[in-house]
């Protein structure tokens, strides 16, 4: 793809059958060097492992994606943000 060096893939893509490392690798290798990455895939990973695979891999952040609805996992707080 000739200007595959300005597309951004959303890991949302393939986020079941990858995990971030073979995301970053995957998309550089079809030459894309933009990712928007799952909270849930970062965590898995670790943010200093995450920064060394996306320098390795010249790759961007283009956006940090939350994995589910609500963010607050204990209950009353949770809910109270349902109730909204």
């Amino acid at each position: 793809m000739a200007d595959a060096e300005h597309l951004a893939v959303n890991q949302a893509t393939n986020r079941l059958q990858w995990d971030l490392r073979a995301a970053i690798e995957g998309y550089a290798r079809c030459g894309i060097h933009g990712i928007g990455v799952w909270r849930d895939k970062l965590e898995e990973c670790g943010i200093a492992e995450a920064n060394k695979m996306l320098a390795d891999h010249d790759m961007t952040v283009t956006g940090l994606c939350r994995a589910g609805a609500f963010s607050s996992g204990d209950g009353p707080r949770c809910q109270q943000r349902k109730d909204r």
